[in-house]
């Protein structure tokens, strides 16, 4: 792709921009704006803050199988919903994100599918770097 110019300079694409690598000292510095995903600046009335770390987020599926059993005639010792392991799951994450001893330590599930054999699960840790 030929250089393009723009009102910040001329851009060059140097091959595929997923794989590119621009040469080392390429930029002398890099800001980027960005609004705040938290409430702690709002909170503490504070207009602008600096970034000192970041977020290094690991993500996983985890599929949870049970058997499927008609509501009113299986008994629970005979039970194993994959939604009720699936709910101890995520309390159990979260209960690990809390007790991490880490006040910037985050984890969540974002999604729960559930059907009536088995629950899929998303879960994102986030821990800062």
């Amino acid at each position: 792709m030929a250089p393009r110019s723009t009102k910040f300079g001329t851009v060059h694409v140097l091959g595929r921009t997923r794989t590119s690598k621009l040469p080392t000292g390429y930029y002398k510095a890099f800001i980027e704006l960005h609004i705040e995903q938290g409430p702690l600046l709002e909170r503490r009335q504070i207009p602008l803050g600096i970034v000192t770390k970041i977020a290094a987020p690991a993500s996983l599926r985890v599929l949870i199988e049970g058997s499927g059993g008609h509501a009113g005639g299986v008994l629970m010792p005979d039970r194993h919903d994959a939604l009720c392991a699936a709910a101890e799951l995520i309390l159990a994450i979260e209960s690990a994100a809390r007790g991490s001893g880490a006040i910037d330590t985050v984890a969540t599930v974002g999604i729960c599918e559930v059907f009536p054999v088995r629950s899929t699960a998303f879960l994102a840790v986030f821990a800062l770097a």
